[in-house]
This record gives C-alpha cells, structure tokens and sequence, in this order.
C-alpha cells in the first residue's frame, strides 16, 4: 500500500518522457541491408527526414535499400548516405573508413548489425565462436569507440530544412545497441550466440553508467525472435529443442520491433523489452546497475533506486518461483528429447559380435565394441594420417568432396583434398564420404569386421565371376564394392540425418573420434511433422568401432578432424525394410551414384538363396527363422515389379538389373511362383507333417532343374528326384553354395559319394542326363564319359576353370579365417577331362 502511494505521487510528479526530435540528428544504422536494421532506416524517416547513414557490409543490397528508401519517402529533405564497411575489421581500419567517408558527427548510434548460429557447444567450430565475437561484440565496441569523441562534444549541425545551423547537446545523442533474451538466460544450443550478445548488454550497461554525467542517453534491445531473413538462416541448423524452448516468446515483425525500439531509444530508456517473458527477464535481472533502475514498467518514469530495491525485494520469491519452474521446464524437455545412447545401444566384446549370435539375439540396435580384438578386423595403427592414405592409394584418384558450408559436392583429387586437409588456416570446412577403396593397395592392409562377411548378401549371395563383364554388355553389373569407404572429416563437419543407401547396415572404426546422433527404426516409424523426436548422442572415441542395423536414421558431427574406416552392406534381417527404402529412393528419383549398386540384381539372388534355404527347412521339418519368412514375403512383389519392368530393356542394360539366367536355380517367374509356394507350405503345414517329416523324408518328388544350355537360359526340364537341388553347405548365414555344372563339358566323371543308397544314385542319374544330354551319345571309356565338344564349348570350360581357379584364390586371401565354412556334401561330382 506504501508503495503504491509512492509511486503514485512520483508518477504526478514526473509524467512521461517526449520523444527526442530528429530535426537536424544525423542518425547511422549498422546492419541496415536488411531485416530491423532497414525497418529502423523507415521508422527514422517516418518520423522525420532526418541525415542517415546506412551501413552493412553488402554495399549493392545497401544501394538497393537506399533506392526503396528515396522511393517510399520522396528525396525531398531527405539526405542517405550508404557506407559499406565491415565491422568485423579492426578499430584504426574502422577510423580510416569513417574519414574517408566523411561521416561526420553522429547524434544516434544504433549498433544493430549481428549474427546468429544456433548449435551446441560440441557441434560449434571455434571459428564460429570467434566470428561471433567480432559481429556482435566487437564490432559494436569499435565503431561506437570511433564515433563517441565527437559525440559528447556539443557540435552545429545545419538543418535538414534549411533553416541554419542549430547547435546539438549531448543530452541529445543516443547509442543502442541490440543484444537479445539469450544475453539475460543462457539458452540450450547458443552457446557462442549467448556468449557475444552477454558480453555486448555488460559492454552496454557499464558506458551507460559512464556517459550517464556526460548527458549520452544508451538504450540496450531485447527483442525476441523476429521474422527477418537472418532468423530464416538461423533455423536452418537450429537444434530442436533450442526451439521448442525459444517459441513461447513468439514471433515479432521486424517493424513492429523498430517501431517499439525506436521509441525508447529516442526517450531515452535504458531498456527496451518485448512481451510478459521480456519483461520478467528485465525484472529477473535487476539491480545489476543503475541501468537497470527504469525495469518497472515501460510508460513510467525512472524511480529513486531505493524505490527499485523495495520492488524487488518483493518481487523477488515469486521470480525465483518463476525461474525454478523456466528451469524446470528445460530440464524436463532436455530429459524427454534427448536419450541415454546406453539405453540404446549394445556394448559388446569383439569375440561376442559373430553371425550365430546376431541371428539368435537379433540386430536391432546399435552395437559398440571399444576393443576391435575379437572382431577378426585388420585396421591401420593409430598414427596412421591421410599421408599414408595418398602413399596407399594414388594422389591424383578424383573424390567426390563435400563443401559442408554451402552442402555441395564437386570432384577433387585426392592428394589437393590432403593438401588443404593440413593447410592452416582453412579457407573451407571439407567433408569426404565416399572414397571407396576396395581397388588400390590400401585394401590389403584395412578388412572389415568378419560378422559383415558373415551377414552381407554381396559375400553370400553374388553368384557372378569377377570375370563375366565381357559377356553382359557395356553397362553390365560387376560386384558391388561398398564394404571399404575411406572418410576424412575436417573440425567442424556435418553430415546431416540421413538413412544409408539401399537401407543397409554400416560398420564404423574411428582412428581418430566422431558424434553420432541417431535415431531408432522404433521412433522414425511413427514420425509425426513438427513432433520433436528423441535423438541419442553416441560420442565414439579413437579405436572404437560401432555396427549400425539397417534403417537408423543418424548424423555425424565431427568436432576434431576425424579418419574413419567403414563400409555397407545389406542382410537377410532386413529385407523387408531394405526393400521399402529402395523403393522410396526410386520414388523420389534419386541419382543412380546415390543408390546401392545392382541392389535389385542382388536381391535376386538372394531370393534364390532363401528359397534353397526355406527348401533344406521344409525337406528336414524344420521350422525356418521368421526372418527368411518375412523376407520372402516381402521379395515376391517387388521380383514381379522388377521383372515387368525390365525384360524388355536392351540386353546390356537389363543385366545391370536381372542376374544371367545361368546363375539361378530356377527362371525368373518360376523363382517367384516357388518362393509363394513355399510360404504357402509353411503356413498351411499341418503340425503333424513336422513328425512325419523328421521321421523319414520324401524319396521323390518333382523338382525343376535349369537348362545350362541356351541363349537367355530361360527353359525349365521336368525331373525326378530324391531330394531338392539345395546345397547342405552353409556357416552361419544359411546361404547355401550354388554349383552350377558348367553350360558344357569335354568330359565328366562322377563320384559314388552320394549320401543316399540303392536307386537314388540311378534317380541322380537320370537327372543328370536330362541337364547334359550330350552324355547320351557318349562312350564310356572305365568309369568316365566321354563326348567331342565345339570350339567355342571349348572355350566355355577354359573360360570356367580360370574362374573357377580366381575365385579360390579370391576367397584365400579375403577370408584369413575361415571357421564359418563347412565341407559341402554334394549329390554328385564332376570333373572335366579334357581330351
């Protein structure tokens, strides 16, 4: 009650301010190019043609602004000038441009240029801290620090008018300056934002105590988010929850921000504040200084800081109140929004990352191995630098290089790349992503986790001869190369959420460190726009190594400059989600070089492969792992699609999409048929088929066999036989080991070695001839047959026992450690006796 009579008296006693008149005020706007800055240059003439200045660093953006100003306002007793100058330079640099431009006094400074990046103290390169400084801080400080002398020294000035000289006061300058909410409460995600705008309101509040005697009246800005161009470029890169928690101040126009500014600049407020949260922030903050004793209220006259201090005395539990529960608030979105990575993610020993176990526990999450020994992985040592990747490889190998500034690629060699890598200081911040390196003599000494091998379908499942180009044309498929990418990160890079090409999986060895944030395949299906979504930050030191399953969504940040080795590949977990991604990537029309290579040529044969699998199951009354079911359910469409859509394209371009006839068991549309059959058997099977299955299997059946012969391959023959064509052979992965007898003979030669007895060799026989009917006009000669061959049969088997021989050769040296391999047990064998 006090207190109110107080007040009230003083507020008789002392009415409200009168705007300063800008009559013959030379008025200089820094940042004036756009956003407040230009809506304060149309406030000032709004209220009076007063001589300004319009300052920024673009100076045809300012010649543009100017041409606006002249045409909304008319030229008549209106004087702009524009002075392009970055404020970024050093003071004497500043004082130089200032003379040379003949500026002049300065009756109202506004310091309103700025900038603005939002990003974790983690994710913000030093660069961007210092940048920071020097916009919003330093910049300020210099220019005001060159233009003050002149401004608290009385001065002439001649009327805008015409109506002479008139002589201006300091009582009647101004300087403000523009800092922002972030400067008063520090802010999640603006850690070099908040930093440079505190450092600017402490600059702001000691002068004002200081100029205060000389009469110069400084006025600090808090305005909220605006909706200018550089608030567009902020949100760009904006942490979520930086947002969720900066919207309750809502959104001001940049006119509305001038116009509110612009008052209480020219009555010479110490602050200026927008909404309920602005002003609680001022109220929050007082008592800092003398400056701050005009907080209470912004119609009423400065009161006697006792007065102040009695306020806040009073005030000052219920804003703690309010504080703890602002406080409470961040706490509690920080909590929501960003997950424990532990909760996520397995932490595994090497020797414990092997296919038996990923099939029996599953791969759906993350795995982390922080010692590689047990990994069956060879990886360089630690002092390994990109040097030694040139000496590897080859300097002058052009790589896609990404310019993370501006997110563009372009092609570089890779020894320029390595030069500016170690060139300080960096003009650029430079990303590489994609050098794969399986072809140059750096793969030798880099192999990836044995567990890839074990799951990839390229390593399971290609069934084409390195070889084979010649025979399929110009734009044919070779094996895809994606299990060995070299990336070299520069401080400061960022890749952004992203799903892997194909929806295949990913192994990671850091040499040096990178930040995943990732995203589980559980939150990304339910994925709302707008809705905030939980991401886990996974910080990976050097020598850690870390499996991603298919479909996570994830980005990498890399604070330091970061070397890590890793590579793709797709599994039999995952098909169906495989498939979904790959049709998105066609749906969205995605560039070829961004698409896992013959994904659609591999999902052939590893179709092939699953039905030979779900086959071995069905014949031993097995129940086959759900997931070979889901992924033959989820291939049959899809494998018609692709069929329809490319039989008809010319020969070489189709075998970039459909595997050779040869390499199947069966045709194209018989594969699909077999693989619906086979789900059909499993879900109609009877429970009582699965004793009388594993009680004694069927002796004979129908089955088809392919052709070896023939242009495209494409025919079927009907045989017996006592079991299905699968081969028993499998580690781990269940692929089963497709032979192929060669598409012809000079000679063959068979083995007694069948496992079964009695008439199954003759069935077996039988069904051989019906594949090689040349063996019916054969002699026998012992226990071999023997027919004539034409050259170019001739050639066909020569061409088969070099491939043959490489492919040994092949899998000798890429698998060291073959304990995943098992002796295949065969129908039949053959050999070819040349004659």
């Amino acid at each position: 009650m006090i207190l109110t009579v107080i007040y009230l008296i003083w507020r008789v006693r002392n009415p409200p301010k009168e705007e300063l008149s800008l009559k013959g005020k030379h008025v200089l706007i820094t940042g004036a190019s756009s956003g407040i800055g230009m809506a304060l240059a149309v406030e000032t003439l709004r209220r009076f043609p007063a001589r300004l200045t319009l300052v920024a660093r673009n100076a045809t953006r300012l010649a543009e602004t100017r041409d606006n100003l002249i045409r909304a306002h008319g030229s008549v007793g209106t004087d702009i000038n524009i002075l392009s100058l970055d404020i970024t330079l050093s003071y004497d640099e500043i004082v130089k441009s200032l003379e040379a431009n003949h500026v002049g006094v300065v009756d109202i400074l506004i310091n309103c240029a700025g900038t603005s990046v939002a990003r974790t103290f983690e994710e913000t390169p030093p660069k961007v801290f210092e940048n920071m400084i020097r916009v919003n801080y330093m910049g300020a400080v210099n220019l005001t620090k060159a233009l003050l002398p002149d401004m608290i020294r009385p001065a002439l000035a001649v009327n805008s008018k015409g109506e002479g000289e008139i002589i201006v006061f300091p009582h009647e300058r101004r300087i403000a300056f523009f800092s922002s909410p972030a400067a008063q409460l520090p802010v999640y995600g603006f850690s070099a934002y908040s930093a440079s705008k505190a450092a600017l309101s402490s600059f702001a509040n000691t002068i004002q105590q200081e100029l205060e005697d000389d009469g110069i009246m400084v006025t600090v800005v808090y305005p909220p988010d605006t909706d200018t161009p550089g608030f567009i470029v902020e949100n760009e890169g904006k942490p979520k929850l930086t947002r969720i928690i900066s919207e309750p101040a809502g959104l001001e126009t940049a006119e509305s921000v001038a116009g509110r500014s612009m008052h209480y600049i020219l009555i010479g407020r110490r602050n200026c504040a927008f909404g309920p949260l602005g002003r609680a922030l001022l109220w929050y903050t007082a008592g800092v200084s003398r400056a701050q004793d005009d907080a209470h209220c912004p119609f009423a006259p400065p009161l006697p800081p006792v007065i102040v201090a009695a306020i806040e005395i009073a005030v000052a539990p219920l804003l703690k109140i309010v504080s703890f529960a602002f406080a409470y608030w961040m706490r509690s979105i920080i909590k929501k929004f960003r997950k424990n990575p532990d909760l996520f993610v397995d932490y595994k020993n090497g020797d414990e990352v092997n296919g038996y176990n990923l099939e029996t526990d599953g791969f759906k999450k993350p795995i982390v191995v922080r010692n590689k020994s047990g990994l069956r992985m060879k990886v360089p040592p630690p002092n390994f630098n990109l040097h030694d990747v040139v000496d590897f490889t080859d300097p002058e190998i052009q790589i896609a290089v990404i310019d993370v500034e501006n997110q563009c690629d372009s092609m570089m060699p890779l020894g320029e790349f390595v030069d500016k890598f170690y060139e300080k200081p960096r003009k650029r911040i430079l990303n590489v992503l994609s050098f794969e390196y399986s072809r140059t003599k750096l793969a030798t000494y880099i192999r990836p986790p044995h567990v890839v091998k074990e799951l990839s379908l390229v390593d399971n499942c290609w069934a084409e001869p390195a070889d084979e180009d010649d025979e399929v044309g110009p734009v044919a498929s070779e094996k895809p190369y994606v299990q060995k990418y070299c990336l070299m990160s520069m401080a400061g890079s960022y890749t952004d959420f992203h799903i892997d090409f194909g929806g295949s999986s990913v192994w990671y060895h850091v040499l040096w460190e990178a930040t995943f944030c990732c995203i589980s395949t559980a939150e990304h299906q339910q994925i709302i726009i707008d809705t905030p979504i939980p991401v886990a930050t996974l910080r990976l030191k050097a020598g850690d190594t870390v499996l991603l399953p298919s479909g996570w969504i994830h980005a990498v940040y890399t604070p330091a400059d970061s070397l890590v080795f890793g590579g793709n590949f797709l599994t039999q977990f995952s098909i169906p989600l495989q498939l979904h991604v790959y049709h998105m990537e066609i749906a969205q029309k995605t560039e070829q070089r961004f698409l896992f290579p013959a994904f659609e040529k591999l999902h052939w044969y590893a179709a092939d492969v699953i039905l030979g699998k779900l086959t071995n199951c069905l014949y031993a009354g097995q129940e086959p792992p759900p997931y070979l079911l889901k992924a033959a359910s989820a291939l049959i469409n899809p494998l018609q699609q692709w069929l329809e859509n490319r039989k008809d394209l010319p020969k070489g371009e189709r075998n970039y999409y459909l595997p050779a006839r040869t390499y199947l068991q069966y045709a194209y549309s018989t594969l699909i048929v077999k693989l619906e059959d086979m789900i059909h058997s499993f879900i109609s099977r009877s429970p009582s088929y699965h004793h009388a299955s594993s009680a004694k299997r069927p002796r004979k059946s129908k089955h088809q066999q392919r052709m070896p012969s023939g242009d495209e391959g494409e025919k079927d023959v009907e045989s017996d036989s006592t079991d299905p064509l699968v081969d028993e052979s499998e580690g781990y992965s269940g692929i089963h080991a497709r032979s192929t007898l060669p598409e012809s003979s000079r000679g063959c030669r068979f083995s007694s070695g069948s496992p079964y007895e009695d008439d199954a060799e003759d069935d077996g026989l039988r069904e051989v001839l019906d594949a090689v009917p040349e063996l019916r006009s054969s002699k026998l000669v012992g226990d071999e047959y023997v027919f004539s061959l034409t050259e170019s049969m001739d050639e066909s088997v020569r061409k088969h026992r070099r491939r043959k021989a490489f492919s040994k050769n092949s899998q000798k040296s890429d698998d060291p450690d073959p304990t995943w391999t098992t002796v295949s047990s065969k129908l039949f064998h053959y050999t070819i006796i040349a004659k």
